[in-house]
């Protein structure tokens, strides 16, 4: 049987907006803590239980990407992009996603 390889992994902590329904609600507040083209770790305030499907906002005035949850683990989800992310995407997230190297800390997260 042949493994397909998993896609790469970019380590972030990037403050983002996650759009939970499809009523007037406004977007909440989440953080990416990895990034790749199909999909991502995203983690919501407390209280906050996401469904499992609903739409990521990785950038301020950017488009909706609509993701659904893999899995679920002490208060992360993991998501799948349902149409993957295009590397103009990337190329315009990666200045963003600096703090993977350990500078600043949660409270100094790029994002908006």
């Amino acid at each position: 049987m042949t493994t397909l390889p998993r896609p790469v992994r970019i380590q972030a902590l990037l403050t983002s907006r996650a759009k939970l329904d499809r009523t007037a609600a406004p977007a909440i507040l989440c953080f990416l803590h990895n990034l790749s083209d199909d999909g991502a770790c995203v983690s919501f305030p407390d209280g906050v239980a996401a469904p499992e499907r609903f739409d990521l906002f990785l950038e301020q005035g950017g488009q909706a990407h609509p993701v659904e949850i893999r899995w679920r683990d002490s208060g992360r989800v993991g998501v799948r992009f349902l149409d993957p992310l295009s590397d103009e995407t990337l190329c315009r997230l990666l200045p963003h996603l600096g703090l993977a190297a350990g500078q600043g800390s949660a409270g100094d997260a790029p994002g908006f």
